[in-house]
């Protein structure tokens, strides 16, 4: 919302991502002929913390991410999970505070990364990327409290698209995804 030039772009369609306003995005639309959707990242910039960590783990910072999950059950909506393979190794990124700054950037909702690309440059090292939507992960079908369930059953989704998928990519092909959270940092062979 407040990124030069997307903001504008897009105007009344990029939006903080609160609670709040999701709902309100959901519920003004639902009994309406055509409806809108949300699109969020739960990991966002703490994902991309880990941008270009390792040759061995694409990482998913979804370990205490539930507030997507909670709406999607009380809106009675699912959720069209979407992965871009390759896109974790376009850039590398400081291995600096890794974690802290994961956990640092999710809180404040400021990024904390430094890359480089080609040359020291915004150029990117990679860019054979694949972006693959899956099959919607039935939220609707949980109820609010079955919250640990439906976010077990989530990740074991994504886990399951993810290697169904990641051959698609060759940077991804031989990669794991592993989940990571506050208190809960990637493998530490991958640092």
């Amino acid at each position: 919302r407040f990124m030069a030039l997307h903001g504008e772009m897009y105007r009344e369609r990029v939006t903080n991502a609160q609670g709040d306003t999701i709902r309100a995005i959901l519920r003004r639309t639902r009994n309406a002929p055509l409806k809108e959707s949300v699109a969020i990242a739960p990991g966002g910039f703490s994902e991309a913390v880990y941008t270009g960590f390792s040759d061995r783990y694409d990482a998913a910072y979804l370990k205490d991410r539930v507030g997507f999950l909670k709406i999607a059950i009380e809106e009675g909506v699912d959720i069209i999970t979407t992965y871009s393979f390759g896109a974790a190794d376009m850039y590398k990124t400081t291995d600096w505070l890794r974690h802290w700054r994961a956990v640092w950037s999710q809180k404040t909702g400021v990024p904390l990364v430094l890359w480089s690309g080609q040359n020291g440059t915004n150029l990117p090292h990679f860019e054979d990327t694949v972006t693959v939507c899956f099959d919607p992960f039935p939220a609707s079908q949980y109820a609010p409290g079955q919250l640990a369930l439906a976010h077990a059953d989530y990740c074991m989704h994504l886990k399951t698209c993810f290697d169904a998928y990641k051959g698609c990519c060759s940077a991804s092909r031989n990669k794991e995804l592993v989940f990571v959270g506050k208190q809960s940092p990637p493998p530490r062979s991958s640092l």
